[in-house]
């Protein structure tokens, strides 16, 4: 009996054991009962992750395109997204224009489902006024971040321009991205991440930060030329994306997309898996990633009710401006912007004058998302007190531009013409 205890003991404490180590080991691959080819390198990885770059929004931009993007980042659902800089238009000095802008940038992500990590381009931080306006927002102009042993390097490429160098990551950034590759010698990957594709330009000083970059494994990804390009560079891979949703003359064009795809010239993201041997990457065209409820058929009907609610005037809203007792510069008035469809709508609207009467438009563009409301304020200006008459009544007529995003087609857009009266006292 006491032997018999002693070998059951025995068997326990070893497939205890087995267990305990085959549980260290990680998951554990299964397969159904049914047909299935099996493959020798499944990996399940702990360690993998998948996150999203995203490349330039504007220097030109085209309405709606970046709004549209994240909603299909939300349809990948990455860990987080990473971008590569020129978030607003920028090359503006006016703080209350600066920050009109960012607040329209800050709606267009609103929706997003997961990290965005922000990086300045030269649109976002051109001049003094917006680079204080970018610290002021998110404090610092370059930084790192760490994310599974996986390094992420997020660059400045514009601090050295700004004080007229041509060396264009100046000697502070170059000082503390030095110290952070220090601290984190045995990452299993470092992944760099600039706006300017600084390693095309022999004055730029991208060879003294490579220097830093030494022997570990990396990989770099930047944009600005609105064009893709793919290199290796002392046996690592130099990735420049192309846009999503910044100028771009054959981008969205669907008569053109072969010779778009050709040339690099294009909307998309960057999925990103990172392995253990490294960064998987792929092209992802916006133009090719829907969601599941996109067919031909559901695109077809939404551009005839796009059609539809344009002819009955249902999307745009204009209330009177009734002049202020205290004066015709107080009064404003409304633009309700109404989108009933399935996809983004873009609208820009420009400041009109009329004699001595100017309306302007508190933004200029909106993005507005599908099945849902935005309101534009609109100012009223004029050079004389007298410009309108006691019991007076104005029109003027405000050209509206607006467009829609119908996946795989080029956008439908048109410029609505609609009254804005103006009421005297």
């Amino acid at each position: 009996m006491t032997h018999r205890r002693t070998i059951t003991a025995g068997w326990l404490w070893l497939l205890l054991m087995v267990g305990a180590l085959a549980g260290a080991a990680g998951p554990v691959q299964t397969f159904p009962s049914g047909p299935c080819r099996r493959a020798d390198n499944v990996q399940l990885d702990p360690n993998r992750f998948h996150f999203v770059v995203i490349a330039d929004r504007t220097g030109g931009h085209r309405p709606g395109v970046f709004a549209g993007a994240i909603h299909k980042v939300n349809l990948l659902q990455p860990e987080f997204v990473v971008c590569i800089g020129d978030l607003i238009e920028g090359y503006t000095t006016d703080p209350n224009r600066i920050e009109q802008q960012w607040s329209e940038f800050e709606r267009i992500i609103e929706p997003l489902e997961m990290p965005f990590y922000y990086l300045p381009g030269n649109h976002d931080i051109s001049n003094p006024v917006m680079l204080a306006a970018w610290k002021h927002r998110f404090n610092r102009t370059y930084y790192h971040f760490l994310h599974k042993e996986v390094l992420f390097l997020c660059l400045n490429t514009e601090g050295g321009q700004q004080a007229h160098r041509a060396d264009w990551i100046d000697d502070e950034q170059r000082a503390y991205f030095g110290q952070v590759l220090q601290d984190h010698r045995r990452v299993r990957w470092t992944l760099v991440f600039l706006h300017k594709p600084l390693w095309e330009s022999d004055e730029s000083g991208w060879r003294r930060f490579e220097t830093l970059l030494a022997d570990r494994p990396y990989t770099v990804f930047a944009g600005h030329k609105h064009q893709y390009a793919h290199q290796i560079r002392h046996g690592r891979r130099y990735i420049r994306l192309a846009t999503t949703g910044g100028s771009n003359d054959l981008a969205g064009v669907s008569s053109q997309r072969d010779q778009a795809i050709r040339i690099g010239k294009f909307d998309h993201l960057l999925w990103v898996t990172m392995t253990g041997q490294g960064p998987r990457i792929a092209n992802l065209m916006l133009d090719g990633l829907f969601d599941e409820q996109t067919t031909p058929l559901i695109i077809a009907q939404a551009a005839e009710f796009i059609k539809d609610q344009i002819q009955q005037n249902r999307l745009i809203q204009i209330e009177p401006i009734h002049l202020a007792a205290d004066g015709p510069d107080k009064a404003a008035g409304r633009i309700r912007i109404t989108n009933p469809t399935i996809v983004p709508m873009s609208v820009r609207i420009e400041p009109v004058s009329q004699g001595a009467i100017r309306l302007n438009p508190d933004e200029t563009t909106r993005t507005v998302p599908p099945f849902s409301q935005r309101t534009i304020r609109l100012d009223l200006q004029t050079e004389s007190p007298d410009a309108i008459g006691a019991g007076q009544t104005i029109e003027i007529p405000l050209p509206i531009r607006i467009a829609f995003w119908l996946p795989a087609q080029e956008p439908y857009a048109c410029t609505l013409i609609r009254p804005v009266t103006i009421l005297g006292q």
